[in-house]
């Protein structure tokens, strides 16, 4: 799409109402042997879970046959409600996409704090697309997943 802006790195100074940061060192690893869209992707991230109480941030690499994620165009002051801003956004559909999802898994428990469950985001492996995933299929058989 035209004029639409490539991921960018958050500069120091800017300020955002919600961010979830952690230096990502994982402390499990495992490979997926078949293609799973991202229904049965969740549901199997859950079993490899230690405890469903706890937070959790999950990386995966891969190839994906299909990859759809959203993003909504950059907002002014004053700036809209988060749901606002949803009715402005673009969806993205990519095939045969190499690159990393990274999300966080939030427990039942903490709905006062946020929205349970997963919450994933992609990158391109080259860094020129991505956005909050809203669907997906893996591709090859196997890729690795971590969390930590």
């Amino acid at each position: 799409m035209e004029n639409w802006p490539s991921p960018t790195q958050i500069p120091p100074s800017e300020f955002y109402y919600i961010l979830a940061a952690i230096i990502f060192k994982p402390d499990q690893a495992s490979d997926l042997e078949e293609k799973l869209n991202y229904e049965q992707l969740r549901n199997y991230l859950l079993t490899q879970l230690p405890d469903e109480e706890g937070f959790y941030a999950i990386r995966i690499e891969g190839n994906f046959q299909q990859v759809i994620t959203r993003s909504v165009p950059q907002q002014e002051k004053p700036y809209p409600t988060l749901a606002e801003a949803i009715e402005q956004q673009v969806v993205f559909e990519y095939t045969q996409m190499e690159g990393t999802m990274v999300g966080i898994y939030m427990p039942q428990s903490a709905a006062n704090e946020g929205i349970p469950g997963f919450h994933f985001h992609f990158i391109s492996k080259d860094k020129t697309r991505g956005g909050h995933l809203l669907d997906c299929t893996s591709g090859r058989p196997a890729y690795p997943g971590s969390c930590t």
